[in-house]
């Protein structure tokens, strides 16, 4: 019985300072986690000075696509991605209207590849409305600027 409680506290003491010898790698880890982590942040703050990350001016979008939207349509989605797409959902009572928003968005600047992307109509209450989807691109007036004084 003695050899066994001899073997079991060697055991315990083992496994003690095998989890020391964990926990102590855990926290190196975590300090090179956080220390990648922090230069990703600089690396992207670095990159927005210099312009070269897709950074728009969201208020100026939402103004432009404002003034793009006839009275009759209310808009229920508007998606920026990163990379400047942009998704534009709505639901509008005159179908003609829809046409004549990707019309305007179509000359506003900054805006290009603007596409209907599909419609559908959708009963509200006691009359139909139209639910549709527009897919476009910003550009970002700033990043053209700043890759055309750039040489790389």
């Amino acid at each position: 019985m003695w050899i066994v409680n001899m073997y079991e506290g060697w055991s315990v003491s083992q496994l003690r300072s095998e989890r020391e010898s964990l926990q102590a790698e855990a926290g190196k880890v975590h300090m090179m986690q956080l220390k990648v982590t922090e230069a990703n942040v600089k690396l992207r703050q670095s990159e927005l000075l210099k312009g070269k990350l897709f950074n728009p001016n969201v208020r100026g979008i939402l103004e432009v696509i404002a003034g793009c939207t006839p009275e009759s349509a209310w808009l229920v989605e508007i998606r920026i991605d990163r990379d400047g797409a942009i998704v534009i959902a709505g639901k509008i009572r005159k179908e003609a209207d829809i046409y004549e928003f990707v019309d305007h968005l179509k000359k506003a600047p900054g805006f290009d590849e603007v596409n209907l992307e599909g419609t559908r109509p959708e009963r509200l209450a006691h009359e139909v409305i139209t639910y549709f989807e527009v897919k476009c691109k910003y550009h970002n007036r700033n990043e053209t600027a700043a890759s055309k004084g750039s040489n790389g």
